[in-house]
């Protein structure tokens, strides 16, 4: 299932307000891979990782999950006690989730969540 970028945007976009309410200290991107690449939207994810990491990121982790839609990917970074999510969306759409260890069972349930509002109840 592919998107149109606006219209998962505005999806996507409410649905990390409500995360970001849960979880104050995080940080949130949606990340469009098509073309250039070019960030949709980002509630402060560029303070953590930089734009053309985190695309380089999202490219990779696109081409990987071509078959299983939406898939999860979580990369830790040891010396600051961060994680990163990838939730790859469609072939194009990767949405970011910068959050500490301590939130790891909140930030997966809400990835859970939100795959299921796109794909429906069999995700």
């Amino acid at each position: 299932m592919a998107f149109e970028s606006r219209q998962l945007a505005m999806i996507v976009g409410q649905a990390a307000h409500h995360l970001h309410v849960v979880v104050n200290h995080i940080a949130t991107a949606l990340i469009d891979t098509g073309g250039n690449g070019r960030m949709l939207f980002s509630n402060s994810a560029l303070s953590y990782v930089d734009g053309g990491t985190l695309t380089a990121l999202a490219r990779d982790y696109v081409k990987r999950s071509a078959e299983q839609l939406p898939c999860i990917y979580t990369h830790t970074v040891e010396n600051l006690g961060m994680l990163l999510y990838l939730l790859v969306l469609d072939d194009r759409h990767v949405f970011a989730i910068v959050g500490t260890n301590k939130d790891e069972m909140l930030i997966q349930e809400f990835n859970e969540r939100l795959a299921r509002l796109l794909y429906g109840a069999g995700v």
